[in-house]
């Protein structure tokens, strides 16, 4: 990080996690989703500043280790070692903090983007100096996003992206099943909606499987003028799309495939992709984040900042994030579920505007919490239960996959 600032000898006096879930309707390859779950972090300090972060869970290499109640419990654990630090004593040490949990074994990092947004978000407003600005630069005001289209019946796919565009998006991500009779019929509804102008991403979530899958499903939409393929194939396959990559015209993005800083390299010295997805929480820190991304360009590759479906807190973050890149390969793909929902837990909703979100002026990560919706939407966990609860997960992880099934239809 750099920028100059001063927080003087204020220090943290207590930090607060909250769980909150939001019901929605999401339907991608692997299933339907009905509710996105979010980690909301509070961190105050002795001048009475509130710094407010958010961390959403995300799988770590293929396992499930992206339960929301790890999250809440790692990130308790994390704040107790921060608690009494000075701000900006606080702020070195937390990166380090992470490095050291992502050493011994793959957690869900989550809690430190939370916890880092939250340290971030009160440093800037005691110091008077822009988010963007201590992470790294401050130069944009405002960034391009792009539009999903989840999977749905073909009209309503269609009149999804046609309100994307409405709104002056350029950049559509449009999540396919793997199947060739679906994803064509899809993809036509689309084109035949919004034309040819707005550039489609087509997410595959590994639904391809083989090389070969991939080759054949993907030159059949050919005619659709497909600009990226995200995911083709499974996170470990990096052969395999190494081998897809020499093989089709639309461009190769990986989000899964990259799940620690060290897989940057591997993924460029594989050839396995053109672009890199950095998904929210995937990396924890912003800090960690904006290092990966100076890493993968210097690598030669494109970079996306990715999406989660987050509220207004993670939208700004990311936005933040953006403002400190100097050159962005894409748009953000992180809109928020305000754009997506209607639903959110701040009282100024960041919305899209001729295909750009603009950054909140101010200080700090430039939104305000309205505390009775985060009530409204909290998932209350008694805390005698939460390491029961915690316990009884990791305990589950260690169970065949036979028994996982039967468990999972309990």
């Amino acid at each position: 990080m750099s920028g100059a600032f001063d927080v003087g000898e204020d220090k943290i006096t207590s930090i607060k996690s909250y769980i909150i879930k939001i019901p929605v309707e999401i339907r991608l390859s692997s299933g339907e989703v009905k509710e996105t779950s979010h980690l909301i972090t509070e961190i105050h300090t002795s001048s009475g500043i509130i710094g407010i972060g958010e961390g959403t869970p995300y799988a770590i290499r293929g396992k499930s280790h992206s339960n929301i109640y790890n999250a809440y419990m790692l990130c308790r654990k994390v704040a107790k070692e921060l608690k009494g630090k000075k701000l900006d004593e606080a702020k070195d040490m937390l990166p380090r903090v992470q490095e050291r949990f992502m050493e011994k074994s793959f957690f869900d990092y989550a809690p430190f983007l939370a916890l880092e947004t939250a340290l971030l978000d009160a440093i800037s407003k005691l110091s008077g100096v822009r988010f963007s600005k201590i992470i790294g630069g401050n130069f944009r005001d405002k960034v391009p996003v792009c539009g999903t289209v989840f999977l749905g019946e073909p009209k309503r796919m269609a009149e999804t992206a046609r309100r994307w565009v409405l709104k002056g998006v350029k950049h559509l991500k449009i999540k396919v099943m793997g199947k060739k009779e679906i994803d064509t019929v899809n993809m036509k509804y689309i084109r035949d909606a919004v034309g040819f102008d707005p550039l489609i991403r087509i997410d595959a979530n590994g639904a391809y499987k083989t090389v070969n899958n991939a080759i054949n499903a993907i030159n059949n939409l050919e005619k659709y003028d497909i600009a990226i393929v995200e995911q083709p194939l499974s996170w470990h396959d990096l052969d395999g799309l190494r081998r897809l990559r020499k093989k089709i015209y639309p461009k190769i993005m990986v989000d899964e495939s990259l799940t620690v800083p060290s897989d940057i390299k591997r993924i460029a010295e594989k050839g396995a992709a053109d672009i890199i997805n950095f998904h929210p929480s995937k990396l924890g820190c912003l800090s960690v984040t904006r290092k990966a991304i100076e890493e993968t360009v210097n690598l030669g590759l494109e970079f996306m900042i990715g999406s989660a479906v987050m509220t207004g807190i993670g939208v700004a973050a990311h936005l933040q994030l953006a403002a400190s890149i100097k050159k962005l390969h894409y748009p953000n793909e992180e809109v928020g579920l305000y754009e997506m929902f209607g639903i959110d837990v701040v009282s100024n909703p960041l919305k899209v505007t001729n295909g750009y979100i603009k950054i909140p002026e101010g200080y700090g990560v430039g939104v305000k919490v309205e505390r009775r919706k985060l009530e409204r939407y909290s998932a209350g966990m008694d805390l005698f239960m939460a390491p029961i609860l915690h316990a009884a997960y990791c305990f589950y992880q260690k169970f065949p996959s036979s028994i996982k099934r039967i468990v999972r239809k309990v």
